[in-house]
């Protein structure tokens, strides 16, 4: 599998998953700083599989907010059944889920 860095302004194109997490503000507001700090979205960039956003939904948001460029992963080799298991794992290191957050994953 080849994964090839892209980038892009069109925040358009981008779309998220009905399984994703809501948005919090607070992270997106964190992210936000940090970028101003020193931005290293090019080392973080968000993975997405037909332009939904599999994981970095608040760094993307972050990124539109500020007006920075997206840089991402076109997960095309991701099979339909493995997205959700996806979304799961990739999220598993940021901030912890809650009940809530697994049950909007899977029901």
């Amino acid at each position: 599998m080849q994964l090839t860095l892209q980038v892009t302004k069109n925040y358009n194109q981008f779309k998220t998953l009905p399984h994703n997490r809501e948005i919090n503000k607070r992270q997106v507001t964190n992210i936000e700083n940090s970028i101003r700090t020193l931005d290293l979205t090019m080392f973080s960039p968000i993975m997405v599989k037909n332009n939904y956003i599999i994981d970095g939904q608040h760094r993307f948001t972050a990124c539109r907010n500020l007006e920075k460029p997206i840089y991402f992963i076109e997960l095309d080799t991701l099979k339909e059944k493995d997205v959700v298991p996806a979304i799961a794992l990739l999220n598993n290191y940021s901030t912890t889920w809650s009940a809530e957050d697994f049950l909007h994953l899977y029901c």
